[in-house]
């Protein structure tokens, strides 16, 4: 029959059109990554964007927060967001576990599809340690999701969601994850079970009293849907990330755009990757307020047959603090160089001829540092 095969032959087309539409619809998850001081967050994320610039960025992208990094595979693009304190809670003495940076972590997580709550399986579950992943976990149930920039609209819109359920309702979706990290460092193996039950329960016990909080019942079915998914691993190791990826890619929900342009894991130029690189290796390598009276001057950038070419200066105004990022017989400033060396290679794919130099500054008024 003819008419039949016209209107078969019309089906395909439909058919063929929605998949076309379906595959070119772009998806996208916001994640913020928290947990308590050396945890592990840096390396994790490092791992799960492929780069080593990512765990740096803090320039501003989008309205609240900022992008440290995101992961683009096919339709779907991962982002990763920032919370204010993400580098002084990595950076932060292991007794203070903060309590404001810890609120501000929480109350910035608003703007999350879903948070990652990374936790050092290492580490003894103090008071303290225990009321930080609390905040923490109450931060990410009352997340309302993603902010969206659309160039086309003068609008901002929250991340859309395919079924009917308001995505701010707290029983529509999960929230976040707990990461168990540093997996290689407990013995026995057994003990990560017991951490694992014992921070679920913790999980389970906050989720129950926001729920009860706005008059809803955390029963076996919001239970079952809603409890966080543990995942163990090393990031130092590269062991048991592809999983937290996998598990990142089935939550992304369609967007209108996407963060960060595909094939890329940060805005960043170029020259803004070398300051932010060189600035982390610094943060590391010098006490804690050294950093912040730090004046990096680009002197070169040069791209030559073999790779790249970098000199910068790093400007410092007191005698004192030359002497902290020297370090004694020049080691300090040596250790600098040779990690921010590596990271850069890695970030370029190329070689990389790198000098920094210390230089103390004669004017008395500390400027801005140069991005």
């Amino acid at each position: 029959n003819p008419l039949q095969h016209s209107q078969q032959q019309q089906n395909h087309h439909h058919e063929n059109k929605s998949l076309q539409e379906r595959l070119s619809r772009k998806r996208r998850l916001d994640v913020a990554l928290v947990g308590a001081p050396n945890a592990g967050k840096s390396q994790l994320l490092n791992v799960l964007t492929q780069s080593p610039v990512a765990a740096v960025s803090r320039k501003r992208h989008t309205t609240r927060s900022d992008i440290l990094g995101a992961r683009t595979m096919g339709d779907t693009q991962i982002v990763f967001k920032d919370t204010p304190g993400f580098m002084r809670l990595e950076n932060a003495k292991e007794e203070r576990l903060d309590r404001d940076l810890i609120v501000t972590a929480a109350a910035e997580m608003q703007d999350v599809d879903y948070t990652l709550l990374v936790v050092d399986s290492a580490r003894t579950l103090t008071e303290n340690y225990r009321q930080a992943l609390v905040q923490l976990m109450v931060g990410a149930i009352n997340s309302k999701g993603r902010i969206e920039e659309t160039l086309e609209e003068e609008d901002i819109n929250r991340g859309s969601y395919e079924d009917d359920k308001n995505p701010n309702d707290i029983d529509s979706r999960p929230k976040f994850a707990i990461v168990l990290n540093k997996v290689d460092l407990v013995s026995p193996k057994s003990k990560l079970l017991d951490i694992a039950m014992d921070i679920g329960t913790m999980a389970d016990v906050c989720m129950e009293d926001q729920f009860r909080k706005q008059g809803k019942d955390f029963g076996f079915q919001a239970k079952l849907e809603l409890s966080p998914v543990v995942f163990y691993v090393s990031a130092l190791k590269e062991d048991g990330v592809d999983d937290i990826m996998e598990h990142l890619l089935t939550l992304a929900t369609p967007c209108t755009s996407w963060a960060i342009e595909p094939g890329k894991t940060t805005n960043l130029t170029p020259l803004e990757q070398v300051q932010e690189i060189i600035r982390e290796k610094i943060y590391r390598s010098c006490h804690r307020e050294v950093p912040h009276s730090v004046q990096q001057v680009n002197r070169l950038f040069r791209k030559v047959q073999k790779g790249l070419v970098i000199h910068q200066d790093l400007v410092v105004f007191t005698k004192s603090h030359q002497k902290l990022v020297l370090g004694s017989g020049g080691r300090t400033l040596q250790r600098i160089q040779d990690s921010a060396r590596k990271d850069l290679q890695k970030a370029f794919g190329c070689d990389v001829a790198l000098q920094l130099h210390v230089k103390l500054s004669k004017s008395k008024q500390r400027r801005e540092t140069v991005h």
